[in-house]
């Protein structure tokens, strides 16, 4: 009877320690998953800080500031020609613009412009406002042709005929629509060019 009574003791303990046990696994469980949890929810706020900061801090500001646009006219100064496109304002380093008129024949104006960071980055500032031009309805790519041909007027003296001009002007460059008007401005621009000592470059 004593052995007996000892192999209970013994299962009985034996039984109690198997569920000791168990409970301790059902608590190192409940740990690692809660450990789990909230591992998973500090990767998803370190992901979702990551996609905000480009949208608040890159796309948000803005670049403002003016350009001169220049006046295309048979008489207009060098000084017109080669200021057209300076860009200047509160972001620049030209914080103020030239002095306008630059003459009286200046007609040139300034005009405002505001671009995303985005947008300067793939290049929006270097793309300078047409000039306006006395000729009606001349397209944006030949006021561009006839504003270089101007600018490269200035270290030169001008021909000493006319058809030496519009050939050094590239006359020939202009589509046929619009080759007369453009023909007849550079005509009025050369007369202008011989007959006004100031406006010839020195």
């Amino acid at each position: 009877m004593g052995g007996i009574s000892l192999f209970r003791g013994r299962t009985a303990s034996r039984s109690r320690l198997v569920l000791r046990l168990g409970d301790m696994g059902d608590i190192d469980r409940t740990w690692l998953f809660i450990a789990a949890g909230l591992a998973f929810f500090l990767i998803l706020t370190i992901r979702n800080r990551k996609k905000r900061i480009p949208e608040t801090k890159v796309y948000s500001r803005r670049i403002e500031g003016f350009q001169v646009v220049a006046f295309l006219h048979p008489k207009v100064s060098q000084a017109c020609l080669a200021d057209h496109g300076v860009q200047f304002g509160k972001g620049f380093r030209r914080k103020e613009g030239p002095s306008l008129p630059h003459d009286e024949r200046c007609r040139c104006r300034t005009s405002a412009f505001s671009y995303t960071s985005n947008e300067a980055f793939h290049g929006a500032l270097r793309k300078f406002r047409d000039p306006d031009v006395s000729i009606e309805r001349l397209p944006a790519q030949e006021s561009k042709a006839l504003l270089d041909a101007m600018r490269a007027e200035n270290g030169a003296h001008p021909p000493e005929t006319v058809e030496q001009y519009l050939e050094r002007s590239g006359l020939s460059q202009f589509s046929p629509d619009s080759r007369s008007s453009v023909e007849a401005f550079l005509r009025e621009r050369f007369e202008f060019l011989r007959t006004t000592p100031a406006a010839a470059p020195a």
